[in-house]
């Protein structure tokens, strides 16, 4: 008889072990999926403020015609009272250029965009809130296959409209 009560002893404290070992472990997921939903909105965060810093870059080189901080500030001298709008590349970003996730948080504000519209159904299972592995060249090729501009990081924001046939349909007119 002793046997059989140190046999209902031991499978007593593996059930317990088993609850306590089941709720260690849904407590592991959850602070895990609770981990995972803050990374996703830091990460949103960083592309929101890096675009935000694309967009303030690009209008602080369009509208410094006589001089800025990149190209220098020759045109004060000049004196010349033209307002001409002088073009840029992506060269002279250097704010965004500079930044190391800058490109990362682009194709993952993309992937986003994409994924929440439905657009891509491929993103659907490997989306995670980030981008590993991706080249600026990668970017281009899919914004310009997009029909986007290279370097524009609000493509999506405001579509392109083609317009087919000869110009006088109307109704020919597409979003792209």
């Amino acid at each position: 008889m002793p046997d059989a009560t140190k046999k209902q002893a031991k499978d007593k404290k593996d059930k317990v072990d088993t609850k306590a070992s089941t709720n260690a472990m849904k407590d592991a997921e959850k602070e895990l999926l609770d981990l995972l939903t803050r990374k996703r909105q830091v990460d949103r965060n960083l592309a929101n403020l890096e675009a935000s810093i694309y967009a303030f870059e690009g209008s602080y080189l369009e509208d410094t015609t006589h001089g800025n901080i990149i190209r220098g500030f020759e045109g004060y001298l000049s004196g010349r009272t033209d307002r001409k709008r002088q073009k840029f590349t992506d060269s002279d970003r250097i704010f965004s250029n500079s930044s190391s996730t800058y490109q990362k948080a682009l194709e993952a504000k993309e992937r986003e965009e994409q994924y929440s519209a439905g657009l891509d159904e491929t993103f659907g299972d490997r989306y995670s809130g980030h981008a590993l592995g991706s080249t600026k060249n990668t970017i281009k090729k899919k914004r310009l296959k997009a029909g986007g501009r290279a370097d524009s990081p609000t493509m999506y924001k405001n579509p392109k409209k083609l317009r087919l046939g000869s110009g006088r349909e109307t109704e020919s007119e597409l979003e792209v």
